[in-house]
């Protein structure tokens, strides 16, 4: 048996327009202005209020941290325990068990009931069929055991040609592959955690079923 803690969701996210709306007359007084209609995160997994800007550590010094608008089609994405999430091999799920990166104690721990199986919490949910790239994002605890490998799945059904991809995180050191599939991945190590996404395309063949899911 083995315990993994993560904090926040597998956030599904549809990649949109910019976020950051800047008045572009620079020949005159206006100020630039920022609008965000929902929550954000930072790098670290402080959460920011709407409308407030995101400020980063930068080459030369803070900077405003600018990426495209994006969506969370999941629900419940930061309660694991809750009814869209379904476990597979009905591994443990223990909510507010541990500190998470932001600083309180809002990270969940999954413990794996079996010593061969995966075991697994996933959740499905409707996309349109076309060819959009989708990205789920989660944060995993570091630990010590070299021999764990944490997985994140998205799989897009229901068409003509599915969508399977994988990406294998080692919780020790950080590193990563794709070990199904077809996609890109990211890990971004902020301090106790890893920040580990996953972006695969859909195929536009009819698959309007996307699965999320993370497993040991």
């Amino acid at each position: 048996m083995v315990k993994w803690k993560v904090y926040g969701s597998v956030r599904l996210l549809v990649l949109l327009v910019l976020a950051l709306n800047i008045n572009s007359a620079f020949a005159n007084t206006t100020s630039a202005t920022f609008t965000r209609p929902s929550p954000a995160y930072k790098m670290d997994g402080t959460q920011v209020s709407p409308d407030a800007p995101r400020y980063e550590n930068g080459e030369f010094r803070q900077a405003v941290m600018v990426e495209e608008g994006t969506t969370n089609i999941l629900l419940y994405s930061q309660k694991f325990d809750n009814t869209p999430w379904v476990r597979g091999q009905f591994p443990t799920i223990t909510a507010d068990s541990d500190i998470g990166p932001d600083g309180t104690y809002t990270a969940y721990t999954i413990q794996d009931s079996h010593d061969f199986l995966y075991d697994y919490v996933f959740q499905n949910t409707t996309i349109p069929n076309d060819s959009t790239c989708w990205t789920g994002l989660i944060y995993v605890k570091k630990d010590n055991v070299t021999t764990r490998v944490f997985g994140l799945q998205m799989i897009f059904s229901g068409g003509t040609s599915s969508v399977n991809t994988t990406v294998a995180l080692n919780t020790s050191t950080g590193e990563a592959a794709i070990n199904i599939g077809m996609g890109s991945y990211k890990v971004d190590d902020i301090g106790e955690y890893w920040r580990l996404s996953l972006t695969v395309a859909n195929n536009s063949t009819g698959n309007t079923n996307a699965h999320s899911d993370f497993k040991t």
